[in-house]
C-alpha cells in the first residue's frame, strides 16, 4: 500500500564492539512476504547484521520498527519474540 509502513525497518544501523566499528549506516525495509539473502564471506558481519536486528545485542546506533513501532515502544522481551534469529546448520 501506497504510503503504509514497512512491516520492519532498520534505518542507521551500527554495531560496535570492543571499542571497534564493526558496521555502520545500514537501511533495510522489509514488507510483509519480502525475501532477503545476506551474503558475504566468513566474518563479513552477517550474523552481527541479524543479531542486532533481534536485539541480542545493542546497536551502537540506528533505528528499527516493526509495524512502525520501535522495540522500546514493544518492549525487548515482546520484541524478541517478534523479531527471531533462526539459525541454520550448514549442509
Amino acid at each position: 500500500m501506497p504510503g503504509s509502513s514497512p512491516l520492519l525497518s532498520v534505518r542507521g544501523l551500527a554495531v560496535e564492539a570492543g571499542g571497534r566499528l564493526l558496521l555502520q549506516g545500514l537501511d533495510l525495509n522489509l514488507d510483509a512476504g519480502d525475501r532477503v539473502a545476506l551474503q558475504g564471506p566468513s566474518g563479513a558481519g552477517k550474523t552481527t547484521v541479524l543479531r542486532a536486528i533481534a536485539g541480542l545485542i545493542d546497536a551502537a546506533a540506528g533505528r528499527l520498527e516493526l509495524l512502525g513501532q520501535t522495540p522500546e515502544a514493544w518492549g525487548w522481551s515482546r520484541w524478541r519474540r517478534r523479531v527471531v534469529l533462526l539459525q541454520q546448520s550448514p549442509i
